[in-house]
């Protein structure tokens, strides 16, 4: 930036901008107490300070959710243009296209020229074009191209200056991370194995099974002596020897979903990879820093930052939130039911995938929920998105709510739709459900253990760093507690009036109590309650079978689809289990029934069959 705002300038910005915000905020119905008022001009004497150079580096500002973050960016942006300070350049980042799309057209509408805001993306539908490659003064771009490094000079520049800051919306997380898990590795080339074995392919395949065993016999060797020595250095490369053609192997492999284990191991071959030896699972990690480092001034709009232990391991970040920034936004007529019950995606299809209604209980608890809500109140659902093999949670809910004589397209007498359904992604996005008065969490996001280690060394930008299973378990807890807090903040609550968040209820299934303690600290006035289950078992735990099972399920779920047989002797050899161990053996057998009562597979002699899933009631 060639030239900073003096003093008098930054006054009128922030004075300006500040009327702006307060005026738009208020004729869109909202009622702003003093405390409220006070912290939006301190967001924008922030933004206003990196013009002046009084301020640099990365900064977090916590301001709770609904309570105008965006639409300050559009305020400070809109002062800029107004007052002529042309020669403040700035780019603004958030993780959806669409809601830079609304950014832009709010500030079009508040008289911005569209030549002065540019806006790139890669999106056909996409409300608006994008504006490509134009140098334009005000410049917004999606968190994911940010991380990618290859439109630096849009974003970091301006006219070979650097721009006075970037906004970016939500948290920052500076890495990217790939995990290896040894077993999946190990279990993918069992399975690649039995796919392609007397086939013509077979022998194409040799050199790539050759290379893979020495390197999974390496990593297994490594983790083995990491275990037993801490004083072992937790870093390894594994080279591809001369012969190798990796490439070649990517390309014998295709792009399936069934092998994608063993194409992430080949991306980072020769490559410093960390040993990692986690609660639940054992293999590696690699990763590297996403964020331009050039991109040194950006203020982080981040109302989880206070919750999220994960993204203050960065140390570059300084919080800015003034202390009385937890009391802006009170929680006192917001009532979260908590059910005591497993919340995890395995354990959450499973239940949804049942072939009886009456053993469906999550869905069960759900329809009774719905059904003793008010016709005029409208419901949100959070569950989990469909995937291959697995069931799809969203249509089942859809269908025994139906079955229970609800009408699911039902609108309100405002208009609009009473049963509203959203998947996890779509948490920290979308605001068009503030109307919801009532919000359904039908499963919480539970990251692997070896992915938050992962992301523990990456965030700290060091191979070295501890990642205890303590400190694992207390970075996924509050992982949790960030999605959740995100997830309910699309309903009702997210409205702000005189300081208190609008009433709502919100009922999840977890099985662990700290996740009060965690909302509660940002959430301010927040009631607490047992939801009292009717149908599902309280607490219901994961024993040996099921985790077994799991593990069974995973390997099944590797197979081609159209690979209708698969030896349950294979299956034992990939996991590695010792079946002339009776206790082993037992829950080996015990494993496959549970496996088999999803309707997916069933065991015929020495195999396991698949079956197509059918649905009853």
């Amino acid at each position: 930036m060639t030239e900073r705002l003096s003093s008098g300038q930054a006054e009128q910005l922030t004075s300006t901008a500040y009327d702006i915000l307060i005026s738009h905020l208020e004729q869109n119905g909202n009622r702003l107490s003093a405390l409220h008022r006070q912290a939006l001009q301190a967001m924008l004497a922030e933004m206003t300070g990196y013009a002046t150079g009084a301020i640099s580096g990365r900064r977090a500002f916590s301001l709770g959710t609904g309570c105008g973050k965006t639409s300050a960016i559009i305020a400070w942006i809109t002062a800029l243009h107004r007052l002529g300070y042309h020669w403040v350049s700035v780019s603004v980042s958030a993780s959806k296209v669409e809601a830079l799309c609304d950014l832009k057209r709010q500030l079009m509408l508040l008289e911005v020229p569209e030549r002065l805001i540019g806006i790139k993306h890669s999106v056909r539908d996409a409300s608006l074009p994008s504006t490509d490659d134009d140098d334009r003064l005000y410049q917004l771009v999606t968190h994911a191209r940010v991380r990618g490094g290859n439109d630096k000079p849009l974003f970091v520049e301006h006219r070979g200056q650097t721009r006075a800051l970037m906004i970016y919306d939500e948290s920052l997380i500076r890495s990217d991370s790939e995990v290896i898990s040894e077993r999946s590795l190990r279990m993918e080339t069992a399975a690649l194995k039995e796919h392609v074995r007397g086939r013509d392919i077979e022998t194409l395949h040799t050199p790539l099974f050759s290379f893979l065993d020495g390197a999974i016999a390496t990593i297994r060797e490594a983790l083995d002596q990491y275990k037993g020595n801490a004083t072992t250095s937790p870093v390894i490369t594994i080279d591809a020897p001369e012969w190798v053609d990796l490439d070649g192997f990517r390309s014998l492999l295709g792009r399936g979903h069934q092998w994608e284990t063993i194409q992430r191991f080949l991306d980072v071959v020769g490559s410093p990879l960390r040993l990692l030896l986690a609660k639940q699972d054992e293999g590696l990690v690699w990763y590297q820093i996403s964020v331009p480092p050039e991109l040194s001034n950006i203020l982080i709009l981040d109302a989880s930052y206070p919750i999220r232990e994960l993204v203050k391991m960065d140390s570059s970040i300084l919080d800015s939130s003034p202390a009385y920034i937890r009391e802006v936004k009170r929680f006192d007529r917001v009532t979260v039911y908590q059910m005591k019950h497993p919340s995890g995606r395995q354990t959450t299809s499973d239940n949804f995938g049942k072939r009886w209604l009456r053993d469906r209980t999550m869905s069960r608890e759900i329809t009774q929920v719905v059904e003793r809500v008010p016709q005029d109140k409208s419901i949100l659902i959070f569950t989990f998105k469909p995937r291959a093999n697995e069931i799809d949670i969203p249509s089942v809910i859809l269908r025994d709510l139906e079955d229970a004589g609800i009408d699911t397209k039902a609108r309100t007498p405002e208009g609009n739709a009473r049963i509203n359904i959203l998947t996890w992604g779509d948490e920290t996005s979308l605001n068009q459900f503030s109307h919801c008065e009532i919000v359904i969490l039908a499963g919480l996001l539970h990251l692997p253990h070896l992915t938050i280690a992962s992301r523990i060394i990456g965030q700290q930008d060091s191979y070295e760093v501890s990642t205890s299973n303590k400190q694992v378990e207390e970075v996924l807890d509050s992982e949790i507690a960030h999605s959740v807090y995100q997830a309910i903040s699309r309903g009702a609550c997210r409205v702000v009036e005189s300081g208190q968040a609008k009433a709502m209820e919100v009922y999840l299934f977890h099985s662990k109590a700290n996740l009060q303690a965690i909302l509660q600290s940002i959430m301010p006035g927040l009631k607490w309650h047992v939801w009292v289950p009717s149908f599902a078992a309280e607490d219901t735990k994961l024993s040996e079978i099921d985790i077994k099972a799991m593990e069974i399920k995973a390997y099944l779920d590797k197979q081609p689809e159209d690979r209708v047989k698969v030896p349950t002797k294979e299956i034992r050899e990939a996991l590695s289990l010792d079946t002339q161990i009776d206790k082993l053996r037992k829950l080996y057998d015990r494993a496959i029934q549970k496996v088999c009562c999803s309707g997916l597979w069933q065991r015929q002699g020495q195999s396991l069959v698949r079956m197509g899933y059918l649905f009853g009631c």
